[in-house]
């Protein structure tokens, strides 16, 4: 192994200090069982050294998508405001999506690319289920599964979500527009509409298909290693998703337009940019189009 240049700002560790966070203790005991350098290395060595790879070639796409991550905090903020600082289910599943988000970027970069996808698996779920619960108005819902005393799945909520007039109406709409929708059934002869599409996808990865395995992606090596093929689908997918989860989210909550926490954006302009990521052909791309061109749903 060889050492990074001392002047790539890469090169060091930093440790953050306790007063660099908002809730924590005021002092850091020392360490009470270091980890000795053999197993320190055993660990890091490789994720280390596909995340110098991943990052030579590929900065702006995380710039930009580590950008997008951090609207969707604002997108956030905002879905909260609109249900008046109360927990509504959408404002939930964007709120757990943050972390889903920033773990896919992550696991990404590091060249744990199964995971990377079964993140994403969880932001399109939790999302797909806290639009039709917000749109149901299901609040005894939506208190059991916060509770653990019912289990929701995605498939629950696309079943549901479009008997709702704002899914119902965009759903009949795409559909004499393009044949396409987001959420209508799989049958013998359609693979059902885009979101069940992208989610049996990212379901793939999530139970390690044959061809969704680590071993798969890492092209029948041990890893992680870095896969550039692996690492643009990803960048493709999580694009995909991004850009749905956007758009569930402002059908669950249409007063929304602007962004909380002095964002510039609209949620509108934050759907275009995701759009614009998603590589042309991708599966969604007509349907995102056509839906950014609805005025009357901005």
């Amino acid at each position: 192994m060889k050492k990074t240049s001392k002047n790539d700002f890469r090169h060091s560790r930093r440790k953050l200090r306790p007063e660099d966070f908002a809730v924590g203790p005021k002092e850091e005991p020392p360490p009470s069982d270091l980890i000795d350098k053999d197993t320190w290395t055993g660990i890091t060595s490789l994720p280390d050294d596909v995340s110098l790879r991943t990052s030579d070639h590929y900065g702006s796409l995380l710039k930009n998508y580590w950008d997008l991550w951090d609207e969707w905090i604002c997108m956030s903020g905002a879905l909260q405001k609109a249900a008046k600082n109360q927990t509504s289910p959408i404002d939930h599943a964007a709120l757990n999506a943050i972390d889903e988000l920033q773990g896919s970027i992550y696991n990404a970069l590091v060249g744990f690319y199964r995971l990377a996808f079964s993140s994403l698996r969880n932001v399109l779920e939790h999302m797909t289920i806290g639009l039709n619960l917000t749109l149901a108005g299901d609040q005894k819902t939506f208190s059991a599964w916060l509770r653990g005393d019912c289990e929701l799945r995605f498939r629950w909520a696309a079943d549901n979500a479009p008997q709702n007039p704002p899914i119902s109406k965009l759903e009949h709409y795409l559909m004499n527009c393009l044949g396409d929708n987001l959420f209508r059934q799989k049958t013998q002869n359609l693979s059902g509409g885009f979101a069940r599409r992208l989610f049996s996808e990212l379901s793939d990865f999530t139970h390690g298909g044959p061809a969704s395995t680590n071993v798969a992606l890492w092209q029948g090596s041990n890893g992680p290693i870095f896969v550039p093929q692996a690492f643009e689908k990803w960048a493709g997918t999580f694009a995909k998703t991004y850009a749905l989860g956007v758009l569930e989210a402002k059908l669950a909550q249409l007063t929304v337009t602007t962004l909380a926490f002095g964002s510039k954006l609209s949620i509108r302009d934050l759907f275009e940019q995701a759009v614009k990521m998603v590589p042309t052909g991708e599966d969604g791309v007509t349907i995102f189009k056509e839906v950014l061109n609805l005025k009357s749903l901005w």
